[in-house]
């Protein structure tokens, strides 16, 4: 975001694999394409809270917009340039909102040691639903996602 009020919106496009578009103009003064959350809305780990069972993330929401993340993600291992998934798609999750504020971002932990045991050696993805409880239906549901390695790739 350029400006003090969001004058100009500038956003990375990813394809559905993750893979970069590059960055692109996404909103000029209010006049705006739908491009989802804003970058305010973000998870992210420190090093030290990464490690082959599990990861401790904070979900950030600088924007202070009535937002809530779910219990539920999706876990994703680089091979061959692609990001394939490592849950099983009927993976059950605890039904529980964490809805961060400015200022006062909620810690989440994902262990997934009973589901896909220790990953190996490689560049992973952890993906996150957020919804915007704000906007109805499909519309509102967005995903957020945090990159990490293990080891030495």
């Amino acid at each position: 975001m350029l400006g003090e009020t969001g004058r100009v919106w500038i956003i990375e496009a990813l394809n559905e694999d993750f893979s970069s578009q590059g960055l692109k103009v996404r909103a000029i003064n209010g006049l705006t394409e739908s491009f989802g959350l804003p970058g305010g809305v973000r998870m992210n780990a420190d090093e030290s809270d990464i490690t082959p069972t599990s990861i401790k993330l904070r979900l950030e929401n600088e924007p202070d917009l009535n937002i809530i993340f779910g219990d539920d993600y999706r876990l994703q291992k680089e091979e061959d340039g692609t990001y394939k998934d490592l849950l099983p798609k009927d993976t059950n999750f605890h039904s529980i909102g964490y809805m961060p504020k400015r200022g006062n971002p909620v810690e989440w932990t994902a262990d997934w040691s009973h589901l896909c045991g220790s990953l190996e050696d490689g560049n992973y993805i952890i993906v996150k639903t957020v919804l915007d409880e704000d906007v109805p239906g499909e519309a509102g549901r967005y995903e957020r996602a945090f990159g990490f390695t293990v080891g030495t790739p």
